[in-house]
């Protein structure tokens, strides 16, 4: 039986499906562009991604809902679901991986595109949670250790704030309405009482739960460094208000430059800094666990708006993760033209996203978090384009982070204490870990990307009759070799309602395609054919040692096969030589190579090369 809170997020869901009809918008704006293929609303996109080097290398699938994407992808041993507006998912495989995506829409009646995205969108907030759960488990452990090492422990907030910034702007009404909450001693008696508490703190084990299900909501109780960081973010956010802190210096990014507010905007800032001045002030009281983080946000933005307000400048916080926690970087270098016409269309899309958001008759947090995240994304790509520096890229619209750490009194736990509890954490996050590796199993046939896809899809039908009349036919996991994504992607077309299937050619084809459009004559596709002699592409490691690019042709593709696998093989002899100074990884990419070049030998093509970075902490498909 579904939990409470399982029973209040599917009883929500209809409320969400209406606020995703008027939310739409802005995600289309968010990335300048229309849907990508069809203009129906009631159709599922599914979406087969070439296949290329690396963790991808069957290929890849893909579910669009209107502007958004599922897919699951490995993420450390276990299946992860995703989902990510249409235009990041399309930048990241399209361009960056450099792979073609087919998109078959299949029609649907509007009722039933709801209930895929209602089951779709249950099985992200569970797993969600569930990882979590992992993350405070973990932190647990890294809390104690900071503690028994004597080094400061970094928490979400804790870095949006800087002290001996002079007076800010709005703080005075702020910390008068503190007072009248909390009473006329509050500043003295408040921070005093928290400062006790933090360092009268201990580690005590969080209770057992049951086991975690795949669609039920969990109740997990808070951590002990997250009850610890709950009481720091309280007496932090005091000690801002009251001793007029101001927000550190790189935190803010001015939207607009040389554009000043409307009537309208002012408004609806200043509505939204007093509905943040009402949360503020209740949850810096206490009360409710978990809220930490919340209140350093609220008053982040507080202290931006006010600031915008005074300044009549659209001033909002860096939402991109920093550098050090970022999950994606691309490399400006090899990723000039990928990045500039990114850029071209998150400004072409800024002004539509900055009206539909002042336009909405109250404030809102999800569509304030679109505007902070689309200017942070913009001023990361002028950054890096202007500086040839690494570019952070979020694959999700989430809040400002604020990551840093915090000089919070320290509890006085012995050395001895902390090593027995940090070893138990330790304990207790592992065998999480298990749990969660076996209710999101990965396997390279039975549990992949594909056959994730096919059964959260399944599942949002009651009975395999109702998938049928939905979309037109039914396919169970892994059926028929279905769990090769190329083969699933020939059976959707063949037991469901497909229409015509809309290919996006990678960012390589697209340039090639200019080039004819342009007429150039074969000695400039010659050329474009080698990795030593293309134009645009740069040999780099992680997309193994090869030549010719195998892709466009198919006869004489064994021939090109063949010339790769000398190549390659030839580049893992000098790398034998050269193992004391490169560590091995000429040999690495030499071997790799020579192995992706074996399926050109029978006319298969694999490797496309890729214009991506350096990739960090996310998932392989």
């Amino acid at each position: 039986m579904p939990s409470a809170i399982s029973r209040k997020v599917i009883a929500i869901r209809p409320g969400l499906a209406k606020r995703r009809r008027w939310f739409a918008p802005l995600v289309f704006c968010l990335s300048g562009l229309a849907p990508p293929v069809s203009a129906n609303p009631a159709s599922l996109g599914f979406i087969y991604i070439d296949a290329n080097v690396g963790g991808s290398s069957g290929g890849h699938a893909a579910l669009g809902i209107g502007p958004e994407v599922y897919h699951f992808t490995n993420d450390q041993g276990y299946t992860r679901l995703v989902r990510e507006p249409w235009e990041r998912f399309r930048f990241v495989y399209n361009d960056l991986e450099n792979r073609n995506l087919h998109r078959a829409e299949i029609p649907v009646e509007a009722a039933d595109r709801e209930r895929v995205a209602d089951r779709l969108d249950l099985l992200f907030l569970v797993q969600n949670r569930h990882v979590e759960r992992l993350a405070a488990l973990e932190r647990d452990a890294e809390w104690l250790a900071a503690l028994r090492e004597g080094r400061r422990f970094e928490m979400r907030g804790g870095g949006f704030f800087a002290p001996g910034l002079g007076p800010q702007a709005g703080l005075a009404g702020l910390r008068a309405a503190l007072e009248r909450r909390y009473g006329p001693d509050s500043a003295v008696r408040e921070p005093k009482r928290l400062a006790q508490a933090l360092a009268g703190s201990a580690y005590r084990p969080p209770p057992t739960t049951d086991a975690p299900a795949l669609d039920r909501y969990p109740l997990y109780p808070p951590g002990a460094s997250r009850h610890w960081e709950d009481l720091c973010s309280r007496w932090l956010a005091w000690r801002v208000v009251l001793e007029s802190w101001g927000l550190r210096e790189g935190v803010l990014i001015d939207a607009a430059p040389g554009h000043s507010l409307s009537g309208a905007e002012r408004a609806w800032l200043a509505a939204y800094r007093e509905r943040l001045a009402e949360a503020i002030v209740a949850d810096i009281g206490g009360g409710t666990p978990e809220r930490g983080f919340p209140l350093l946000l609220a008053l982040a933005r507080y202290l931006a708006v006010a600031e915008s307000l005074a300044r009549d400048r659209l001033l909002l916080l860096d939402a991109l993760p920093p550098p050090g926690r970022a999950e994606l970087f691309t490399q400006v270098e090899s990723q000039t033209g990928p990045l500039d016409a990114l850029l071209g269309r998150l400004r072409d899309g800024w002004p539509g996203l900055r009206r539909a958001v002042f336009a909405l008759e109250e404030p809102d947090e999800q569509a304030y978090n679109q505007l902070e995240h689309h200017a942070s994304q913009i001023a990361e790509i002028r950054r890096g384009l202007a500086e040839r520096q690494p570019v952070r890229y979020a694959r999700r619209v989430e809040p400002p982070s604020g990551w840093g750490a915090v000089d919070a009194p320290r509890p006085r736990l012995e050395s001895g204490v902390l090593a027995r509890a940090e070893r138990e954490a330790r304990a207790r996050a592992g065998y999480f870990r298990e749990q969660l590796e076996a209710l999101y199993p990965y396997d390279l046939v039975r549990r992949n990307c594909v056959t994730e896809l096919v059964r959260a899809v399944d599942s949002a039908f009651d009975s395999e009759a109702q998938a049928r009349a939905a979309l037109g036919g039914y396919l169970a996991p892994g059926e028929a070799l279905g769990f090769v994504p190329f083969r699933w992607f020939g059976l959707v077309r063949q037991r469901f309602r497909a229409g015509p299937v809309a290919v996006l050619p990678s960012y390589r084809n697209r340039r090639l395609g200019r080039f004819a459009a342009l007429g150039a004559d074969w000695p400039v596709f010659a050329a474009e054919s080698t990795t030593l002699t293309s134009s645009f592409y740069r040999p780099k490691p992680g997309d193994t040692l090869f030549l010719l690019f195998t892709e466009q042709v198919f006869w004489t593709r064994p021939l090109y096969g063949t010339v790769n696998l000398a190549y390659g093989l030839a580049g893992a002899a000098l790398g034998l030589v050269a193992v004391p100074f490169d560590r091995g990884e000429l040999l690495r990419e030499g071997l790799r190579g020579a192995l992706f070049s074996l399926p050109e030998l029978a006319f298969a093509n694999i490797r496309k090369g890729s214009f991506e970075g350096v990739r960090e902490g996310g998932g392989t498909p």
